[in-house]
């Protein structure tokens, strides 16, 4: 594998703070597994047309351990609409 660029073998991805807590979020609200929570992120990122790392569940994992997140609770009813990764 060639190395381009500023990056090194072995190096680790640098991920966004609100990326990892989004992802966090994203468990805490709908309790997927970790490794479930990648696809939604991307479709996140990708309807908000941010270029963002997505990061995986070996990356959330140790980051979820003391990360407090509070979610803010509504008054009134909200609409999430996540793309379905199966095909009928």
């Amino acid at each position: 594998m060639a190395c381009t660029g500023n990056q090194r073998e072995g190096r680790q991805p640098i991920y966004s703070a609100i990326a990892i807590e989004t992802g966090l979020a994203i468990r805490q609200m709908f309790h997927p597994p970790l490794r479930q929570t990648e696809g939604p992120l991307r479709s996140i990122a990708d309807v908000l047309g941010v270029d963002v790392a997505i990061p995986d569940h070996t990356t959330l994992s140790p980051r979820g351990g003391g990360l407090k997140i509070l979610l803010k609770r509504l008054d009134h009813a909200a609409c999430i609409c996540l793309p379905s990764a199966s095909s009928a």
